[in-house]
């Protein structure tokens, strides 16, 4: 939004059930609103603080509706478990333009891609045996565009024990 001469701050507000609710508040002139949902449309303005009082002009609202969007990168959505063989199952959704998947382990305080060759159409993954125990750091990652797709890994990342 465009700064208005004196304002000392601005909060940014959503009508919810006919009354306006205080989302945020911020001495810029742009702020990110986190935690929508797709597709609801939302009826949002942005008020300005001077001389220490709110002006609660809520005349320049806007509606918005957050768009569908597809994922990214890859988010697991299900870790089966296989005590007899000490293996685990991956299941995760597919991610548009991805040329292989590849699972990455934090070992060693690093990130390592350590399986490259999942083909694009398949979206799973079964470890070798491992030691029952013993627990792993991890993420799936897309090969898009010749090279690994890591945003957000830390986020991203999901614990395995062996069982």
């Amino acid at each position: 939004w465009t700064a208005v001469e004196g304002a000392e701050k601005y909060a940014v507000v959503c009508e919810i059930n006919g009354e306006w609710k205080l989302i945020g508040k911020t001495a810029e002139t742009s702020f990110v609103v986190n935690g929508l949902t797709e597709s609801k449309v939302y009826k949002m303005a942005v008020i300005s603080m001077s001389d220490g009082e709110w002006v609660r002009d809520y005349s320049n609202a806007v509606t918005i509706t957050p768009k569908a969007t597809a994922p990214v990168y890859p988010i697991v959505t299900d870790i089966e478990y296989n005590k007899q063989y000490h293996q685990f199952r991956l299941t995760w959704n597919s991610v548009s333009g991805a040329q292989k998947y590849g699972i990455a382990v934090f070992i060693a305080n690093k990130w390592t891609v350590v399986t490259r060759d999942i083909p694009a159409n398949t979206t799973t993954f079964t470890s070798p045996k491992l030691k029952a125990g013993q627990t792993y750091k991890m993420a799936v990652c897309a090969k898009i565009n010749g090279k690994w797709d890591t945003t957000k890994i830390d986020s991203r990342a999901f614990e395995v024990t062996v069982k």
